[in-house]
């Protein structure tokens, strides 16, 4: 087997080359496109080929011919071990049918004289075409994939990085079609300056589209500030509630209380009882709306009321029915959805319509340690209107939450574009 790499600046003339040098029975196993360098006036993007040849497969083994006395023949293409179509094996087989029975006696038939000749054994060169043309096959498509469209081409190289890297961010596609038009409206690739500058006016724009509530501030004594969550089930409600409690209550010196409202999971329960216990809050724990407005009542004296409520399914229409009846009955100053930041795309454009009724008024994300893809954030921003409170980055209680900052959101969905 004999490989080997061809880089040419096209991948025609890197094929013509593979031609070349191994012949047209070589096997392409990779292609890939090899970038340039970062400023156009350093030369241009070329491409390499790596190609193999099995010499083996295409020559007859000397030693058997000079045994038999045979004379070495020239070595046959793969097209002589492969099957012929089924169409032209039947009509040869035709022709050599009527040629015998033009020779044999009225009413005799060649089958008189000779069995049938066994089926050719073709499964093993059906294989090996089969393996041939699916390496090939992945070969293409990797090289395809690799080379960008024609709307791309006409981005030039410093648009064509920001668009790349937005994508891998998963930034929606008509998100970054906003971003690159209002970049190119401002400058052509040609006055760019540098293709760092392009990522920094990127940057700029991003944190523009993404809108921060800051932190809660407590009301004027004698009035809670009541911070209810909803989401999903395993988002991290009753975590970000521990979190930010233990926050007021420890750095920010405030009196806060507790009210849980998830009465479909007793783990929910007793996650914040014990944590109510450890930081010496008050928890009332209520199964109804009533419940809920006396608990509301008892803990009006205090500086802030977090509020925990049940998972619900955006899908089920009557867990949906009953959350909106206890918001309603919470009259939440801050209604925050909690959402998990590794939620998938369609699923979290889901979620927020659905959980509408429910009347939250900014999202707190979650998750983000487990991930290194943060365009949903911009995402959220663009497609709900709704400010971004806080990001959890970790379960360590009160650390791993902080206000979310458009300025640290926006390096994080794209960088600098120094690399």
């Amino acid at each position: 087997m004999k490989i080997k790499k061809f880089k040419a600046q096209t991948v025609k003339e890197a094929l013509l080359l593979v031609k070349a040098e191994l012949g047209p029975n070589a096997v392409i196993l990779n292609s890939r496109r090899l970038k340039g360098p970062l400023l156009p006036a350093f030369g241009k993007d070329s491409y390499e080929v790596t190609a193999a040849l099995d010499e083996s497969a295409y020559a007859m083994p000397e030693q058997a011919c000079a045994d038999e006395g045979v004379a070495t023949r020239p070595a046959k293409s793969v097209q002589a071990y492969a099957p012929r179509k089924v169409e032209t094996a039947v009509a040869i087989a035709e022709l050599d049918r009527e040629k015998k029975e033009k020779v044999l006696p009225s009413g005799l038939s060649f089958e008189h004289f000779a069995p049938p000749a066994p089926p050719a054994n073709t499964d093993g060169n059906f294989s090996v075409l089969r393996q041939d043309i699916d390496t090939m096959r992945g070969a293409l498509t990797s090289l395809v994939t690799s080379l960008p469209d024609a709307a791309d081409q006409r981005l030039g190289k410093g648009l064509r990085a920001i668009k790349k890297e937005l994508e891998e961010s998963e930034v929606h596609a008509a998100h970054i079609d906003e971003i690159i038009t209002a970049i190119r409206q401002r400058s052509s690739d040609e006055d760019t300056g540098s293709i760092s500058r392009m990522f920094r006016e990127a940057q700029v724009m991003i944190e523009k589209g993404i809108t921060v509530s800051g932190y809660s501030a407590a009301q004027k004594k004698g009035r809670a500030l009541k911070i209810a969550m909803i989401g999903p089930t395993g988002v991290g409600k009753t975590t970000s509630i521990a979190k930010l409690a233990s926050h007021f209550k420890l750095k920010e010196k405030l009196n806060i209380a507790l009210v849980a409202a998830d009465n479909y999971r007793i783990a929910a329960i007793e996650q914040i009882q014990t944590f109510a216990a450890i930081a010496s809050l008050p928890v009332d724990i209520v199964f109804n709306e009533e419940e809920m407005e006396r608990a509301l009542k008892k803990f009006s004296g205090f500086d802030m009321i977090f509020i925990d409520t049940a998972g619900r399914s955006q899908r089920n229409a009557e867990h949906m029915s009953d959350l909106k009846r206890m918001m309603a009955a919470i009259h939440a100053d801050e209604v925050h959805l909690v959402l998990s930041i590794t939620t998938k795309q369609s699923d979290l454009r889901e979620i927020t319509r659905r959980y509408a009724d429910a009347s939250y008024d900014r999202i707190l994300c979650t998750k983000l340690d487990e991930t290194e893809r943060f365009g949903p954030l911009y995402n959220l921003c663009r497609d709900t209107g709704m400010p971004l409170s806080y990001i959890s980055t970790g379960q360590n209680v009160p650390d791993d939450i902080a206000a979310a900052t458009s300025h640290a959101l926006a390096r994080l969905i794209i960088g600098g574009g120094d690399a």
